[in-house]
């Protein structure tokens, strides 16, 4: 059998490593007491694995590189690297850019906040305003780089460096007619979150703001626990029915807010209004307030004050209970009960507290571990 130059050369790397292995255990002694370490003590296996040792074929190793690389880029371009941006609200961070044809000026401290609801709503607040408003609802926007960089006028290498960083861009339009004010959202590769004004009027189509925004997440205080209830409690002035449909009941009373499963026949959800909101009044100029949105997945509860606005409010998931506090934006679309639903609920006291839909009726609190 004729062998070639790289055949002899590894067979006598292999003979070399047999013999070090062979002359190791023969003269081998146990320092300090320790033990040997992983594959030491067989010897004669592993001379065997070495001398029947063949390299993988090109095709393998070919194979092998490629599955890997695939894995790499899958991993890269994972989007659950990409956290959300909708459902928080924002402060400017930083202003990337202005202008420089424009008079006014906005400085960190009488930049406005914005806010993007769970359904993608663009809000904004000027920094002395207590209303929100709605300037449209944000869509997936496809534009370059270069198209993007050439709305602004001689940008600067950190408005670049930040453009060249987007990952995902969402515009929303505002419905003025005339100066065609639009708004661009961009998530950067990193999270961050940037925030773009311009006008799209024609040959004048520029941006006019460039804001890098950091969230506003106000924590304290926000405690959702379910109230301290007992059988014999009365229902007080009466039951508010906030959302109902086929599957689910969301209601509240000074008692609490409540979700409801008609399927299972239990409370999935509940929470004690004083410790939320601060208070228990349920009617009147202020107290606590609770909308749902249409389609029933999501709760806004906060306090409404006599005068001015609601500050903060939590976002409620009515599928799995979990929920948000920050800065209140109106529902723009909540559900409004039907005059039927009204008398829907019977009952003076929790304990005897029946929902009916007209074919079948609830013990709402069944199955409430009510306190001792």
């Amino acid at each position: 059998k004729i062998m070639n130059a790289e055949n002899t050369g590894n067979i006598g790397i292999k003979k070399l490593y047999a013999n070090t292995l062979l002359s190791l255990a023969a003269g081998r002694h146990i320092l300090n007491g320790s033990p040997l370490a992983f594959g030491e003590g067989d010897v004669k296996g592993r001379i065997k694995n070495v001398l029947n040792y063949k390299r993988p074929r090109f095709w393998i190793v070919l194979c092998s590189i490629i599955i890997v690389a695939a894995i790499g880029i899958g991993l890269a371009a994972d989007p659950k690297s990409i956290a959300l941006f909708n459902g928080l609200s924002y402060r400017v961070k930083e202003i990337l850019y202005q202008a420089p044809m424009y008079s006014f000026s906005y400085t960190l401290d009488n930049a406005p906040q914005y806010s993007i609801s769970s359904d993608y709503k663009l809000y904004s607040k000027e920094n002395n305003d207590e209303d929100w408003v709605m300037h449209g609802v944000l869509y997936s926007c496809e534009i370059s780089r270069q198209e993007l960089l050439a709305l602004f006028l001689s940008p600067s290498d950190n408005v670049r460096e930040a453009i060249n960083k987007a990952k995902l861009i969402y515009r929303a339009d505002k419905d003025d007619d005339e100066i065609k004010t639009f708004y661009l959202v961009m998530q950067l590769e990193d999270g961050n979150v940037l925030l773009a004004l311009g006008y799209d009027n024609g040959e004048n189509r520029h941006i006019r703001w460039l804001f890098r925004l950091e969230k506003m997440n106000d924590t304290q205080g926000a405690i959702l626990e379910p109230p301290i209830l007992t059988p014999d409690m009365s229902v007080g002035i009466g039951v508010i029915l906030d959302y109902a449909d086929d599957e689910r009941l969301v209601f509240h009373g000074y008692f609490g807010l409540f979700v409801y499963d008609l399927k299972a026949g239990k409370i999935t959800f509940a929470a004690d209004l004083g410790k939320a909101v601060g208070t228990t009044v349920i009617q009147g100029s202020e107290g606590a307030a609770v909308r749902v949105s249409e389609d029933g997945n999501t709760i806004q509860l906060y306090y409404y004050p006599e005068r001015g606005r609601p500050k903060m409010a939590y976002t409620i998931d009515t599928r799995t209970g979990s929920y948000t506090y920050d800065n209140y934006v109106p529902v723009s679309h909540y559900f409004s009960p039907p005059d039927e639903m009204y008398d829907r609920f019977s009952g003076a006291t929790l304990g005897e507290l029946t929902y009916t839909d007209g074919k079948k009726s609830w013990l709402i609190f069944a199955d409430w571990h009510w306190a001792n």
